[in-house]
């Protein structure tokens, strides 16, 4: 699924529960891997590596 796919609510960064939503066997702990700037979301640069 494309970034904006994922983004449900069009702000521009996917929160846990978006990215749940569509892949349901990522954990908090693996969220908080791909979310390198500590920001509480994943942007796009940040989901490209959610989708290796």
């Amino acid at each position: 699924m494309s970034f904006a796919d994922v983004d449900n609510n069009k702000d521009g960064k996917i929160s846990p529960v978006e990215l749940g939503a569509v892949l349901p066997s990522v954990t908090i702990e693996d969220f908080k891997r791909y979310d390198r700037n500590g920001d509480g979301f994943l942007d796009a640069s940040e989901y490209k590596t959610v989708r290796k």
